[in-house]
């Protein structure tokens, strides 16, 4: 009678195993989808990324289109703006102490991106 309880018990445990493998999938499964649909219908935000260079605006760009814009100064120094999933950043520049591309991005209003060896102020309005 022991034997045939630790074999149904060896068979019960690989059971609720498997299932918790189905169960895990499946829940994995649904949040993954449900991840894709939020990615695509991300709402217009109406958000406009601002760059500016001595204080004067140089260029708009709409939050919600994906871009990359090269900025460049007079005497030849550069930054590379990208606009993408409903941010900003600044990937690649030539400054020395690069803390435009360590801030990293920004989303909201009122946050800013500063490259002062360039003069350049780049930050998101409504």
């Amino acid at each position: 009678m022991m034997a045939g309880s630790s074999v149904e018990g060896g068979t019960r445990g690989r059971r609720r195993r498997r299932n918790t493998i189905i169960l895990a999938a499946v829940l994995a499964a649904v949040f993954l989808i449900l991840y894709g649909f939020q990615r695509r219908a991300l709402p217009d935000s109406g958000l406009e990324v601002v760059v500016q260079m001595d204080g004067e605006k140089i260029r708009g760009m709409d939050l919600d289109e994906d871009a990359e814009y090269r900025v460049q100064t007079e005497d030849g120094h550069y930054n590379v703006v990208v606009v993408q999933d409903q941010s900003v950043m600044v990937r690649e520049a030539d400054c020395e102490n690069q803390v435009c591309v360590m801030t990293g991005r920004i989303r909201y209003p009122g946050e800013v991106i500063a490259c002062l060896p360039h003069r350049l102020i780049i930050y998101i309005e409504e």
